[in-house]
């Protein structure tokens, strides 16, 4: 039988036209109208953050804010979070532009992509390319095709997601180039708007399969004769790859219980983990 639990880890809510697998890079169409139910909803909040981005030898080289934000579609009900350089200029007796954003603190959910043209959002450079790292939790969109000159600014990007809640623990790292073809520099920033992760809830009788580069705590409920709970790892993600953790197999019981927390931090990023739940084969 299907649950809320399955039906929301397993079912891909296509909010945008691209949905960005982890490890895959794909072009932006563009969308130009802020009407279109996906693009419109209660926004949550606002932040701007502000930032600066010097040269190999400490000047200062261009400035600007960052705009995260997080809304509710409403069409889908979940959480869009947006992003857009703005307020940028370039000290006096320099010049810069940017050319990319990276931000992290997306890998346990699945992504839909776009950016709004600019007759459509505030801004008139949009992100033209979005990607995600293998891990999952890393999204970078290039900015482009034209360049962001101060005073130019990004339109919003976006990344449509099946989350229901948010935290400000995100990063987000701006690129700028002062060369074509030279070198390449960034500043990171703390506290964007990111996805909560919340735990997982097991019902009797589920099985379900989820691969994260992190773990995440799973409440068991409606447990009857116990559930089996085993975590595997993997480093590239192979069939042949994945392996039992030291962690034993072992049988959970209760009306709720936090069957397996967040354990192995020195994996983060270095280990694909997967967790797999069944009921013993007498109870099914």
């Amino acid at each position: 039988m299907k649950t809320k639990l399955l039906s929301l880890l397993l079912m891909t809510h296509s909010i945008f036209a691209i949905d960005l697998e982890r490890g895959e890079s794909e072009t932006l169409e563009g969308v130009g109208n802020l009407t279109h139910p996906e693009f419109t909803g209660n926004i949550l909040q606002d932040k701007l953050i502000p930032f600066e981005i010097k040269d190999s030898l400490g000047e200062v080289i261009l400035t600007g804010n960052y705009h995260s934000r997080v809304f509710r579609s409403n069409s889908t009900g979940k959480l869009v979070f947006a992003g857009r350089v703005r307020d940028t200029s370039n000290p006096d007796g320099t010049f810069g532009w940017v050319t990319h954003v990276r931000l992290q603190g997306f890998g346990f959910v699945d992504v839909d992509a776009e950016a709004a043209l600019d007759s459509a959002s505030a801004g008139s450079v949009r992100a033209s390319r979005a990607s995600r790292n293998v891990a999952g939790d890393v999204l970078s969109y290039t900015i482009g095709p034209g360049l962001l000159n101060p005073p130019d600014e990004s339109t919003f990007f976006f990344a449509g997601t099946q989350a229901e809640s948010y935290t400000e623990d995100g990063r987000v790292t701006i690129f700028a180039s002062n060369d074509f073809g030279g070198n390449s520099f960034s500043v990171e920033l703390e506290g964007t708007l990111v996805p909560v992760k919340p735990p997982l809830y097991l019902q009797l009788g589920e099985r379900f399969f989820f691969e994260t580069s992190y773990y995440y705590p799973i409440d068991v409920t409606g447990v009857a004769k116990g559930v089996q709970l085993r975590v595997e790892t993997s480093p590239d993600l192979t069939a042949e790859s994945w392996s039992l953790t030291s962690e034993p197999l072992r049988t959970v019981t209760g009306e709720v219980t936090r069957a397996y927390g967040e354990v192995y931090e020195d994996y983060d990023g270095k280990q694909f983990f997967r967790v797999v739940c069944s009921l013993p084969e007498e109870s099914r």
